[in-house]
Parts: C-alpha cells; sequence; structure tokens
C-alpha cells in the first residue's frame, strides 16, 4: 500500500498499491468491496470529497483519476 484513506463517515477505505490498484474496503470488517486498475503506475495518493461521493487517485505517471462511489 502506498497510500490510504477513510471515507468522511469512516466506513469505507480505500487503499492505492504500487501496482497502480485502488482497493475499497469495509472499514469494520476488511471485507474487499472493489478492486479498481486504476493507474499504469504506483498510486501515489487517494482521498474522498468532504461528502464521500467522489473518489480522487493520482499516481507517478502525473495523471488523476475520479471516480463517483456508489453506496
Amino acid at each position: 500500500m502506498t497510500s490510504v484513506a477513510y471515507s468522511p463517515d469512516g466506513h469505507i477505505l480505500v487503499a492505492g498499491s504500487a501496482d497502480g490498484s485502488v482497493r475499497l474496503a469495509d472499514a469494520e470488517s476488511g471485507r474487499v468491496l472493489a478492486t479498481i486498475q486504476a493507474h499504469f503506475s504506483g498510486v501515489v495518493d487517494v482521498v474522498f470529497s468532504p461528502n464521500g461521493e467522489i473518489l480522487i487517485a493520482s499516481s507517478g505517471e502525473a495523471a488523476i483519476r475520479v471516480w463517483k462511489v456508489d453506496r
């Protein structure tokens, strides 16, 4: 893992990885909810919007990806 963040409500944990993937997990159980192959290089940072509806991941390739989070 290269970066981690909690959703504003604390229910979802997101982790960026050196392989370019982003994983969302239930913060209480640790169960993986989704895995996204987000980037070609390692994820540098992950962050939720203040309302928890948007997830942003940045990478070493100077790119960002944005997703709407369904709850």
